[in-house]
């Protein structure tokens, strides 16, 4: 979506990844970048052996950590600390596997991780729970983030866009 299509524009996928990068840059490009937004899970495209069913739905693939420098009394000194402790702990949980973007917005730091799940609503044991998805990367981000994470920033998976 940009502010000058003002709708979603879906893109197919295509085996070529460089060809569909190409696609949504000369959307951004005729937008000339101001107010581009691209799905930060997009649909899976093709089934897996676990599941026939799965083509076209959402898996979580990254983690979001926001962490404010509001929430640090204004203190870049303690907000500096949190965002080493929470990359910390990001590589012990994931077993330095871990290679996240961590992003200075002026306020904060945005942390993005990439991570491979499965469509945890697909999965019987998790019946019980209503978006169970969401709540794991709910879950996710407040136990790496020692709970320091923006309370308020929870997208869900379903209408998560990512500015450029």
């Amino acid at each position: 979506m940009t502010s000058k299509t003002e709708v979603q524009v879906n893109i197919e996928y295509e085996t070529d990844v460089q060809k569909s990068k190409d696609k949504i840059f000369d959307y951004f490009k005729l937008a000339d970048f101001i107010d581009c937004k691209i799905n930060a899970f997009p649909c899976n495209t093709e089934y897996t052996a676990i599941d026939l069913e799965v083509k076209n739905k959402t898996a979580a693939s990254f983690i979001m950590i926001d962490l404010d420098l509001k929430d640090f009394e204004n203190d870049k000194e303690k907000l500096d600390k949190q965002l080493k402790k929470t990359l910390k702990n990001m590589s012990i949980n994931l077993h330095e596997e871990s290679h996240p973007t961590v992003l200075w917005t002026g306020n904060g730091y945005h942390i993005y991780q990439p991570i491979d799940s499965l469509r945890l609503e697909d999965i019987a044991d998790f019946n019980f729970i209503d978006n169970p998805s969401n709540r794991f990367l709910r879950f996710a981000k407040n136990l790496l983030s020692e709970g320091y994470a923006d309370k308020c920033n929870n997208p869900p998976i379903k209408s998560c866009l990512v500015s450029s």
